[in-house]
């Protein structure tokens, strides 16, 4: 009913859509991660388009992810609906400088793969991402080869997954959709088309 007067005081009003909430996904083998936490770069994809990215803390669940690092996302899923989205997860972006000075010998660090990995991974998931890679965990991190790099950032910094879906708005924290942000003053929340009025929080097109 807000929206609908809203309408007829003569605002454009956008389709909600839930803001904020999980994204889920097909995770294949890497349902064995469920449970684990990483800080993570999240990607949403169309075909060849990024359609958003995000940097933050994600934790691995049986349908998919959530936490800030996919909530942040989790709106494009919504104003995209019938279409082939990918959800691209780079595991190691947060320390790939300190990573990759190891990995081409800009660094003297001659420990294990699995040793190296330990530094930014739990047990599981340095194991996982090992064996997803089919490297052997005791080779030397600083002695790997370009086709032994390459199958490692397949899996630690190029996995994509199927989005299925994304939360509803019972899981959700808030919404996008409802009165553009151009129609408002950004110092006052004045509406620009209704003087007196003031439109903050859910009525406006913002999450």
């Amino acid at each position: 009913e807000l929206f609908e007067s809203l309408e007829k005081l003569g605002h454009h009003v956008q389709p909600l859509h839930p803001a904020l909430g999980p994204i889920f996904a097909d995770l294949g083998v890497f349902k064995e991660l469920k449970g684990q936490r990483f800080d993570v770069l999240a990607s949403i994809w169309h075909g060849e388009e990024k359609l958003g990215q995000t940097t933050g803390n994600i934790i691995i669940n049986q349908d998919g992810f959530n936490g800030p690092g996919v909530m942040n996302l989790s709106h494009l899923v919504g104003l995209n609906p019938g279409t082939d989205l990918k959800l691209q997860v780079n595991f190691i972006a947060p320390f790939w400088s300190d990573f990759a000075d190891i990995l081409t010998g800009q660094v003297t660090h001659p420990c294990s793969l699995r040793a190296g990995l330990l530094r930014y991974f739990s047990p599981k998931a340095a194991d996982f991402f090992i064996r997803q890679a089919r490297l052997n965990p005791s080779a030397k991190l600083n002695a790997l080869s370009e086709e032994q790099i390459r199958q490692l950032l397949e899996v630690t910094a190029e996995a994509k997954f199927r989005v299925t879906g994304a939360g509803s708005f019972k899981n959700s924290q808030v919404s996008v959709g409802g009165v553009p942000v151009g129609e408002v003053d950004p110092l006052s929340m004045e509406s620009k088309i209704i003087p007196g009025l003031y439109l903050v929080g859910e009525t406006l097109d913002v999450a």
